[in-house]
């Protein structure tokens, strides 16, 4: 049977994003810049200035979110932080051109998936509001500052996404080219429940063991959520204290049986205990990567890069960048 838990998983890092803002007050994660800095005007994008203090709010997301940053030279990490500034702002504001909106519900979701990963971080909502407490800030203050940085983050990718369209023979067309360079066309986010049970145990012990997956799956399904399920009932170490959680495998890598279990799922859905010779399985599909997805992804990042290329001939930009020679190299 082939499932291993697979490299950090895309959704990991909005989270670690959101943390960021309420752990930069008390990680000492990062260093803060020479005390001679004082805070001033960087760059300006049209008429909108860039001030040295966003730059490190950016510096400070980046060294959170990737520990290789943590070591990198600050000279450099300041100067790619200020010029992904620039580029956002560019952004933002052609994507305002364009009177792009973000969808109140869809904005409050976002806000409300990303004060639950703080909260997690803090181990609970009382530690969460004792943290903001100590360092000046109030939950409101918290929401605030993440909705502003969440609705820019937004609107720049409806409006890069208004730009190119992707037609069923083109998801057709880069499936084929997948799969002809042998790489996955899909690829599934699952959790599993795994109960134990040897692939040559008598009859009373099978029963007991598919009893006991059944009885897994419907608290899963009723009682509590799949992680609280996977934290309770699995029998897989590896996988039970991070609530069952398989990362992304890639289509192809499961037993035929669990990949048969996993396609009749939708998002989010429980299959019923499936046999191995590991045991019994109870799967959580969390999302799957599609050929479409990857496609999308793929075809934004390019439409990203057209775009800033115009944007940067046709608009005006100004950066001072003399900050720089003062941080170590």
């Amino acid at each position: 049977m082939v499932l291993v838990k697979s490299s950090p998983r895309w959704g990991v890092i909005l989270n670690i994003l959101a943390l960021s803002l309420a752990a930069r007050l008390a990680s000492g994660a990062y260093e803060r810049l020479p005390s001679q800095l004082a805070d001033r005007v960087v760059a300006r994008v049209n008429t909108r200035a860039i001030t040295l203090s966003e730059v490190e709010e950016n510096v400070v997301r980046r060294r959170l979110a990737d520990p290789e940053a943590r070591s990198a030279s600050p000279r450099k990490l300041y100067e790619d932080e200020l010029r992904n500034l620039v580029d956002e702002e560019l952004l933002y504001q052609a994507a305002g051109k364009m009177n792009i909106e973000t969808p109140e519900a869809v904005l409050n979701d976002e806000i409300d998936q990303m004060l639950k990963g703080i909260e997690k971080g803090y181990g609970s909502k009382e530690a969460m509001l004792e943290a903001l407490k100590e360092n000046g800030l109030t939950l409101d203050k918290l929401k605030d500052s993440l909705r502003k940085r969440e609705e820019r983050q937004l609107k720049i990718t409806r409006a890069i996404s208004a730009r190119f369209t992707i037609s069923d023979a083109d998801v057709d067309a880069y499936a084929k080219e997948l799969r002809d360079e042998g790489k996955p066309a899909a690829a599934y986010h699952l959790r599993q429940i795994l109960i134990r049970c040897a692939p040559d145990a008598d009859a009373k012990t099978v029963e007991q063991a598919r009893a006991r997956a059944f009885e897994a799956a419907l608290a899963a399904q009723r009682d509590m959520t799949f992680a609280e399920a996977a934290t309770k009932f699995s029998e897989d170490e590896q996988t039970r204290a991070d609530g069952g959680d398989l990362g992304y495998i890639d289509e192809g890598r499961l037993m035929s049986a669990l990949e048969a279990a996993v396609k009749r799922l939708d998002d989010g859905g429980i299959s019923q205990p499936v046999r191995s010779d590991s045991g019994f399985h109870v799967l959580q599909l969390v999302g799957t990567r599609t050929a479409r997805k990857m496609l999308f992804v793929k075809r934004f990042e390019e439409e990203r890069e057209k775009w800033l290329k115009e944007l940067r001939r046709t608009e005006t930009v100004e950066t001072q960048m003399d900050f720089l020679k003062l941080l170590p190299e």
